[in-house]
């Protein structure tokens, strides 16, 4: 294991990087009013707040059709209502508020969700450097948008730890991320692929119910042209021609016009989108069916089912994409357990596909262009959701090599150095320990993470117990799990 860092050192090493990024930015834009200016065409601070959100807060009551650009459910409108009733400027203010308070969950507490435990700080630590330099996650913070609040909410919800209380407030989480924008419900796929029927229930009745709330102060008919006057027009849409959508017809369509024009573009990569976006479906689903720790699973899933977005919505703004740190850190994360000699070219694979998605989704390759316009208009944001998807790819497919489908169950081996009684004792600890969020070496020497001292002696010595049994004959040794890899097990 790791040597933890005290805590004064994790707090010197967070701070400066976030005084390093500060000081980049500083230089790089010299005013917030020059980042504003110079990322995306409106001029304002929380532009769509200010010419959407809050007018639609305000109107919601006599609404019977949504504001431009509010291509919401009725309910988000409802939600709205309270801080419509502010003044302007109190309403900015409480927004801004709201936007610093989201981003900031989402930069650091919310990583120890998905990388539980003192030891992977070092991991943690680079997810928050990656936030500080995501051009996604500063353009959802200059429009002022909710996609933070989405992403926030399905993270939470995929890495609540099981039980019926967290299970509830796992399926209120994802209903009310798809009651507000409608493509958070396909992870709902995630409660169904790890049988959590109990958040799955929870997720869909209160999906329903949030959507159909609003009938009550609305009325049938005003709430059935609320809900209707925008989104459909824009479900029906085939491509969206603002530079700013990363959908795959639309970036590719301009990059490759030689090969793509408009017609082509709908018929040829609509087509393929949709299938990348089943197959991400069918390899979420077969990943439960993989031996390895839960927390894996829940990262890989998670990742496949961002990662699948910019196929399937033709509105994928830039800031649609703040999951991204997420990937480009989890998939290294997943990379690195699985490092062996056999399948190190493999694993390096993996890291250069996130170092290359997180500098095209960074704001330095943002600065090297010449401005907005040149950076969306050739899909740099669908290219960095493209090669992480590549590595997750490559993590699955190392995944099921290892996990021996189709070759028969793997052959075991007696570590060098080891006695064949330690090497009998090793397996089956790695064997135990799978069954827990991480792979952990129990044996002579490994130190015990997560519980206390006296249960993991007392379980060493119920392993030892075992191993003997197993090497008189007793009884067979349970094979290894895709996740018993010796080099990485217990150090990350």
């Amino acid at each position: 294991m790791q040597p933890r860092v005290p805590l004064a050192g994790r707090l010197a090493l967070y701070g400066g990087l976030a005084l390093a990024a500060w000081g980049y930015y500083a230089y790089e834009w010299r005013s917030i009013a020059n980042f504003v200016r110079q990322t995306d065409h409106c001029q304002l601070v929380f532009c769509d707040f200010v010419h959407v959100y809050y007018p639609q807060a305000q109107e919601i009551g006599d609404s019977t059709q949504p504001v431009d650009g509010f291509v919401y459910s009725a309910m988000f409108g409802w939600v709205l209502a309270p801080i419509g009733k502010l003044a302007p400027d109190t309403a900015l203010t409480v927004w801004g508020v709201f936007q610093v308070a989201l981003t900031t969950l989402m930069v650091v507490p919310l990583s120890w969700l998905f990388l539980r435990g003192a030891e992977r700080f070092w991991w943690r630590l680079g997810y928050f450097a990656l936030c500080l330099t995501s051009i996604p996650l500063f353009h959802n913070f200059k429009w002022g948008q909710v996609s933070v609040l989405l992403t926030v909410c399905v993270i939470m919800a995929a890495f609540f730890q099981r039980g019926r209380a967290a299970s509830v407030i796992a399926g209120f989480l994802v209903a009310f991320a798809a009651a507000i924008k409608l493509y958070p419900a396909v992870f709902l796929l995630i409660f169904l692929s790890r049988k959590q029927w109990l958040a799955l229930a929870t997720a869909v009745i209160l999906f329903v119910l949030l959507l159909a709330l609003p009938v009550w102060p609305m009325g049938y008919d005003r709430f059935k042209s609320f809900s209707t006057a925008k989104l459909v027009l824009v479900i029906k849409k085939e491509v969206v021609e603002d530079p700013n959508s990363q959908y795959v017809v639309r970036v590719l369509a301009a990059d490759f016009p030689s090969l793509f024009d408009t017609t082509n573009a709908i018929a040829v990569l609509k087509p393929a989108g949709r299938a990348v976006a089943v197959l991400n479906i069918l390899l979420v689903f077969g990943t439960g069916l993989i031996q390895m720790p839960e927390e894996s699973k829940r990262r890989l899933m998670v990742c496949l089912l961002f990662l699948t977005l910019p196929f399937v919505l033709t509105t994928s703004w830039m800031h649609y994409l703040v999951y991204l740190p997420f990937c480009q850190t989890c998939l290294p994360y997943e990379a690195t357990r699985l490092l062996r000699d056999d399948k190190r070219w493999w694993m390096v694979t993996v890291w250069v596909l996130a170092g290359v998605s997180a500098v095209l989704s960074s704001v330095p390759m943002v600065r090297r262009q010449a401005d907005w316009v040149a950076y969306v208009t050739p899909g740099f944001g669908f290219y960095a959701n493209l090669a992480a998807l590549l590595a997750a790819y490559v993590v699955l497919l190392t995944l099921v090599r290892a996990a021996g489908f189709g070759r028969g169950v793997p052959r075991r081996r007696v570590l060098p150095g080891r006695t064949a009684a330690a090497g009998a004792r090793h397996e089956h600890g790695l064997h135990a320990s799978s069954k827990q969020d991480d792979w952990q070496t129990i044996g002579p020497g490994a130190a015990p993470t997560g519980a206390c001292e006296a249960h993991h002696m007392h379980r060493r010595s119920h392993l030892d117990l075992q191993a003997d049994q197993v090497l008189r004959g007793a009884q067979r040794p349970p094979a290894l799990s895709a996740g018993g890899f010796h080099r990485s097990a217990g150090i990350l």
